[in-house]
Formats: C-alpha cells, sequence, structure tokens
C-alpha cells in the first residue's frame, strides 16, 4: 500500500490520489506492532538517546549529468528530517560518501508505472531508499512524491519524491511519517462505515482511539469533505460529524494537507513513529536498516562569540565524509536541535540566529555517520540581529540621517551611500541623548533632497532595555502612506524615560514604498537599507517632583462619610496649635516622628492648620529596591480627611522617569509600601494606598492593609513603637500602652488608636481586631 502526494500549480494543496490503506490493513499492523512490542533494538545504531536511522538518496538527474537535486538539497533535506524527527527519538545519516546519482532521461520524468525497473537495480537493502526524481507522474498525476507504509517485504523500504520539492521541509518528512505507519489525520473520514469515521469529541463517546488516525492528540480532520472551508490558515469550515459537532483540525500537522500552515507531529504521532520502527527492523523483514556508519568524528570544535553571531569551526575527520550536520542546544546541553546541513570539506560556519544573554551550547558530527563531537559553549553577552535584503542597494537605500535636538546636530550621515549587503554600521561613535526627551530626525532617499529617489517607507527601532533585542514596544517611528521618504521624511522620537541609562542601539530601516510598511528589525526583505547607530543614553537631571499620594488610618476613617475625622485638629491637639480645652496640654511644635524607631529630624512645622487635616505622616522614596537601606528621600507631612497627603516640606528634586517604592508611616498604625517602583511622570510621583493593598512579599509575610468596603486603611494600634522587636507589630506591648493611659482625654497619644482625642475602650476594641498583625514596612 502506498501513498502519493501531488503537487497543484499554486503549491497550497496536496492531495492523495494513490488507495489509502484499508481498515484490515491497518488492524493487521496494529496487531503486528502489539507482537513485537516487547523491545528488540538489534539491527540498529544508538548514539544517546537518539537511534539513528541509514537512508540512501539516489538522486536522478538527465542522461547528461544536469537536472536534479544537488548536494546542498540533499543536505538540508537530512537537516530537515533531523529537525522533524528528534522528538520521536530518531535521527537520520547518509548512506554512503554521498547520494548515489543516475543519469536517465526515461527516470528524470518518472511515472509510477517505472518503478520496478528503476529499483530493481538501485535498491540497498540495509537503508532507507528515496528516490529524488525530476518529475513524478502517478496514473497521469503530477504528484510530488509518496511512501509504502511497513511491510516485510523490500519493495516497501522505498519514498519518492520530487527534487524540487526534497528540502520544502515538509515533503520528505510527511513521506517519512506515512514509511514509519502514520496516517493521514484525515484517514477514513469518508468511510462508508460510519463508525470507522473519527469524531470530534475527546470526551464521552471518543473514538479517536480505534477510528480516523488512531491518535486522540490529533483532532479530527475534515478535509476533502464538503464544506469543510479555510482561509489562508484558519478554517472556517461548517461541516460536522456524525454527532452534530463543528471540526477544528489541526492545520499545521505534519500529516494533514493544509500544506502551508505548519509542519508539526504531537506527541501521540511521535510514540507511533516508534511504534513503526518496530515495523521496520523487524526480524524477518526483507530487508535491514543497518547500514555501516562512517566512523569518523570531527574534532578541535570551536564556538566564539563575533559581532555578527557565533562562529563555529571544527575539523574534517578525514576522506569519506558526505558533509557534517551542526547541532546546537540552548541553555544547556540536553535539548540538541540540528541547525544546518553543511557540504563536504565545509568546517566553518556563523550561527547568526543567537540572542543576548543565552549560552549556547555546540556539537557536530558527520552527515553519514553517527558519532559526535566533543561539544563547545558560547555564552553570547549582547547581541543584534544583522537584517539581510536580498536585492541589496539596487538602488534602494538611506542617503542622508540626521538626528538633532534643538540647534544640536548628535547624528549627521549624509551621502553615506549604501552599505554592504544594504547594512550599514555606524555603531562606533555614540550620540548623548537623554532619557525622556524627544529629538528630531530626518531621512533621505536622495542625498540633499534633491535628484532621482526611489520612495521608502521608514521605521526605527530603539533597543531602549539594552537586551540586544528590538521589541515591538521599542518602535520608536514607523512611515505611513502620507509620510514617507518622497524624497524626505522628518518627525520626532521619544527616548523613552524608563530607558536603559548607558549606550544602547538604534535601528533605522527601509523598504521600497509598494513593498509595504518596515514591520520587523531583521527579518529579509528585497529592497531598502538598514542603518545602526549608538545612542549613549543619559539620566535626565533631578528636578522638583509633585508628590501625589492617598491613604487612610484605620480608627480615624469613618465608613459611612467616606472621610476619617479630624477631632485631633478641631481640639488643638495636633504639634503646634493651641488645645481648646482648657485642661489640655499643648503638643510641642514640629513633626512627631523625631524619636524611635524614625529618628527623622526634618523640621517641618505647621501652627495655623488647615480644617481637614487629621495628623501627621511620615513618607519615604526607596530607590530601585523596597529595602529601607535604599531610602533616598524622607519627609513629614500631613494627610488630610479624604486621604490625600498634604507637603509641608520642599518637594524632592528627582529625575523625570526614574522609579520608587513609596513608603507611608504613622505613629500608631502599620506602616504601607507600594507595590511596585512608581515612576516619575511629567514631574508627578502619584500612589493610591486606599485603592489597592499595601505590598506584603516579605519573609516572613507581613500583613498589608485592611479593607474596608472598597478602601484600604492602614492597620492601627501599632502604638508602642520604642522597644526592640515591637516596632512594626500589633501585640501586648500595645495594650499596655493602652492600658496605661486608658480615661485620658483631650491629648495627642499614640494610644489614642482611633485618634478621636480621648483614650477608651473604644481603642482597645480596635486592638482586639489588629493584635497579632505585623509588618517588616519600615524595617527590612
Amino acid at each position: 500500500m502506498f501513498l502519493s502526494l501531488p503537487f497543484n500549480g499554486n503549491g497550497q494543496v496536496l492531495e492523495c490520489r494513490s488507495p489509502e490503506p484499508t481498515p484490515q490493513e491497518v488492524a493487521a499492523r496494529e496487531a503486528r506492532i502489539k507482537e513485537i512490542k516487547r523491545g528488540r533494538v538489534g539491527g540498529r545504531l544508538t548514539s544517546d538517546y537518539y537511534t539513528f536511522v541509514p537512508i540512501r538518496f539516489h538522486v536522478i538527474r538527465r542522461s547528461n549529468g544536469t537536472g536534479g537535486a544537488t548536494g546542498g538539497d540533499v543536505n538540508n533535506a537530512l537537516l530537515a528530517i533531523n529537525r522533524e524527527y528528534r522528538q520521536s527519538g530518531l535521527q537520520f545519516y547518509l548512506a554512503g560518501s554521498g547520494p548515489h546519482y543516475i543519469n536517465s532521461n526515461t527516470f528524470y520524468d518518472y511515472e509510477y508505472s517505472e518503478e520496478d525497473d528503476l529499483t530493481q537495480v538501485n535498491d540497498v537493502n540495509d537503508a532507507v531508499n528515496v528516490y529524488v526524481v525530476g518529475t513524478l507522474n502517478f496514473q497521469s498525476s503530477n504528484v510530488t512524491g509518496y511512501a509504502y507504509y511497513p511491510s516485510v517485504l523490500a519493495s516497501s523500504n522505498r519514498v519518492f519524491v520530487r527534487a524540487d520539492r526534497l528540502a520544502d521541509g515538509r515533503t520528505l518528512p510527511h513521506e517519512l511519517g506515512h514509511y514509519f505507519n502514520l496516517l493521514h489525520t484525515f484517514y477514513n473520514n469518508t468511510n462508508p462505515n460510519v463508525s470507522l469515521r473519527e469524531l470530534v469529541t475527546r470526551t464521552a463517546g471518543a473514538n479517536c482511539d480505534t477510528a480516523g488516525d488512531l491518535l486522540c492528540d490529533t483532532p479530527a480532520d475534515p478535509y476533502g469533505l464538503v464544506g469543510a472551508n479555510t482561509s489562508g490558515c484558519s478554517y472556517t469550515g461548517t461541516v460536522r460529524d456524525a454527532n452534530g459537532d463543528l471540526y477544528q483540525p489541526a492545520l499545521n500537522n505534519m500529516m494533514s494537507y493544509y500544506y502551508l500552515c505548519g509542519n508539526s507531529f504531537t506527541a501521540g504521532q511521535y510514540d507511533r513513529i516508534q511504534d513503526g520502527l518496530l515495523l521496520r527492523t523487524a526480524s524477518n523483514n526483507e530487508y535491514t536498516l543497518d547500514f555501516p556508519a562512517l566512523p569518523l568524528v570531527p574534532t578541535q570544535l570551536i564556538a566564539t562569540q563575533t559581532s555578527s553571531g557565533v562562529q563555529v569551526t571544527f575539523s574534517d575527520p578525514g576522506s569519506g565524509e558526505s558533509g557534517f550536520i551542526l547541532e546546537r542546544s540552548v541553555g544547556n546541553a540536553a535539548s540538541y536541535t540540528p541547525i544546518v546541513g553543511l557540504n563536504p570539506d565545509v568546517t566553518a560556519y556563523l550561527d547568526a540566529t543567537v540572542s543576548t544573554n543565552t549560552l549556547y551550547y555546540y556539537r557536530v558530527r558527520v552527515a553519514n555517520g553517527v558519532q559526535y563531537s566533543a561539544e563547545d559553549t558560547a555564552m553570547v553577552d549582547l547581541f543584534y540581529c544583522k537584517p539581510s535584503y536580498s536585492s541589496p542597494c539596487s538602488p534602494v537605500y538611506i542617503a542622508d540621517f540626521l538626528l538633532t535636538k534643538n540647534a544640536e546636530t548628535l547624528v549627521s550621515r549624509l551621502n553615506s551611500g549604501c552599505g554592504t549587503a544594504s547594512y550599514s554600521d555606524f555603531t562606533s561613535a555614540a550620540a548623548p541623548v537623554v532619557a525622556g526627551q524627544n529629538y528630531s530626525f530626518t531621512a533621505r532617499a536622495v542625498s540633499g533632497g534633491n535628484g532621482t529617489f526611489f520612495p521608502q517607507h521608514l521605521s526605527i527601532w530603539l533597543d531602549a532595555n539594552a537586551n540586544g533585542i528590538f521589541e515591538a514596544s521599542e518602535l520608536l517611528f514607523q512611515s505611513t502612506s502620507s509620510n514617507n521618504m518622497s524624497p524626505n521624511v522628518s518627525g520626532s522620537i521619544s527616548i523613552p524615560a524608563s530607558a536603559a541609562i548607558g549606550p544602547t542601539r538604534l535601528r533605522v530601516r527601509s523598504r521600497f514604498r509598494d513593498e509595504g510598511l518596515v514591520e520587523d528589525p531583521c527579518g529579509p526583505l528585497q529592497f531598502g537599507e538598514a542603518e545602526d547607530y549608538t545612542l549613549n543614553i543619559q539620566a535626565p537631571g533631578p528636578a522638583p517632583t509633585t508628590l501625589d499620594l492617598k491613604v487612610l488610618l484605620e480608627g480615624a476613617y469613618r465608613a459611612n462619610t467616606g472621610l476619617m475625622i479630624t477631632t485631633l485638629n478641631q481640639r488643638g491637639l495636633l504639634p503646634g496649635q493651641t488645645p481648646v480645652g482648657s485642661s489640655a496640654t499643648a503638643t510641642p511644635p514640629g513633626q512627631p516622628y523625631q524619636g524611635s524607631p524614625w529618628n527623622y529630624t526634618g523640621s517641618e512645622s505647621v501652627s495655623n492648620y488647615q480644617a481637614n487635616a487629621v495628623d501627621w505622616v511620615l513618607v519615604s522614596l526607596r530607590a530601585n529596591s523596597p529595602s529601607v537601606n535604599n531610602t533616598v528621600f524622607r519627609t513629614a507631612a500631613l494627610v488630610l480627611n479624604n486621604g490625600q497627603v498634604a507637603m509641608i516640606g520642599t518637594s524632592p528634586n528627582l529625575p523625570e522617569g526614574q522609579a520608587y517604592y513609596i513608603v507611608i508611616e504613622h505613629r500608631n498604625h502599620l506602616g504601607v509600601l507600594s507595590e511596585t517602583a512608581v515612576p516619575i511622570q511629567n514631574g508627578t510621583l502619584s500612589y493610591d494606598f486606599t485603592t489597592q493593598n499595601s505590598y506584603t512579599d516579605t519573609n516572613p509575610i507581613s500583613v498589608g492593609q485592611k479593607q474596608i468596603g472598597m478602601v484600604f486603611a492602614m492597620h492601627c494600634c501599632d502604638g508602642n513603637k520604642n522597644l526592640p522587636d515591637e516596632d512594626f507589630v500589633i501585640n501586648a506591648s500595645d495594650y499596655l500602652l493602652w492600658l496605661s493611659a486608658n480615661g485620658a482625654f483631650d491629648i495627642y497619644s499614640k494610644a489614642d488608636f482611633d485618634m478621636d482625642a480621648q483614650i477608651s475602650a473604644f481603642d482597645k476594641l480596635v486592638w482586639n481586631t489588629n493584635n497579632g498583625k505585623f509588618t517588616l514596612v519600615g524595617r527590612q
């Protein structure tokens, strides 16, 4: 039984022209797998955790030696199947020192009926025979290839592929799927016996393990049914299965016929490939898969980072090698993947597909061997992709580029011409810029903006976080249909306020306007040019910063009004006020945080309080981390009855765009800390503690704030902050503080937990609800 894969003119649809296996044939192979499942490994070559399978490529050319697949095509095909089958535990090596060339006009334009004549003198019995023909005709249809399902017969040990489809990354892996017993994802979907049609459901009543392709991780596929429509690589069909369920096929599956939508196997298919290998290596087969591998091993492999990527070199082990397979693993040596097939005697490769701050492992083997070289590693620090153009300097390029700030010119590249392969590296000189500021640019398609030109689109990226990647969020400018290089385009770019301080890369890239916008900083384009520059990003100078903060104090907060009481203010008990009550003692002027544990010596002082002032709080800003050791600014301020914090002292001078953790403390409440560092925006640092809980990710976990209805408030009743290990915790020491002052009134006291100017049972009631709570804010 065999499968054929026709190729239509647009290259998007593959159809089967030969009979699918009958259900009886499928059942017979399943039964045979069960017989030999106990594990037979004899006759196969293994290395690491792979099973190696030899492949003999028979390349048919015209009688004069022209046409047919090249050695490079064969190496690329070998690379593709090694990539696709790696997760199945299979890897492939060439049987022989190179392809077996057959010069024949007759077989170059191959007809299926000629199979016996072609193969009887060319088949090998110890490797997979892959015949690569110029054209392939099957029963009057042009097809891309066909393969046989596993059988004991030597005639099943063959795969046929058209030369122009050999290295497409799809046809040969698909055909080998059949060779190793994989069915199409749509198998039996038109079978008259409805019970053999795969149902969509994977819950009760599912038949995915007994119908269709016998796999439950490949969705039922309606390919070929009326109404099974697609739009590009999206399924838009309306056809339903026997249960009335809509199909949702996987268009990216290797064994489907949605040709341009991906080439993926599932875990179930990988397992089934292993079962197919058991059939292919059964002891009663008329063929084996044990062609001797070349025992040569490449040596002296060295991987070195360069400005263009990782340069890998190694020594050729000697004559007889048919090329090389270079493999790479990312981060560790546990997941090698083939990345390139090299022709014979080529012992160097530049890996330009690396990323910044990544460790890479490399190893290599000869294409007709199974033993790997010793591995080497390369730690890629900072690396930028190099864009490419298929028609470089033709003559679509960036003639002039200028970057200015007011009257100062920072970058001036005039009449620079076209760089090598349409890429110009101007990174040796760094232009100084300031985070958070705007700069003007001009780009021209012809120097000076006068003369013949080709209109171009333009995009500008800045690696703002200096990670070596131009991310989508780092696109600073993109031209439009009305604003492009025709021949001049001018605009403004803004250096993000959060940009990493120091040198980083600016990429300016153009594209012939008729081809569309420049949307990819790295990928291949046809016409245009890319230019790279270095910008040295500097931190903005400090400037007066407004603190816009809100916080609520439990005890003083009244849920029925949404405000805090101002009793201490009304009774004249705040520091520096004259008491209303004749028997009350005036509170000394100045802010109340001079003592332990704050030891803040600021001179903030008020004698004439605004009517809605509640009490004093202490505000701190911490840079880089929430640790108290990173405190860069403190000030005492007033909290108003709506939670707004009113600044009394001088505003801090801080750089625009920098971010800070915000801390607010109170003399008898647990402190609060912003969950994240808050950036300064437009000269203002804003944070509202009343709408979100305080930061609690400490060890042990801090309590955060108390939620009262829809708002959050600082936990009250931490009045005793003088003793070691008693500050920032609500416990018996605070109770004793209350007990010693119970009954006092008209007093500014830390024991007045509800802030009503008297110490009473109400204060103890609030303490009861919070006893045992603590926070590391303030001492972490």
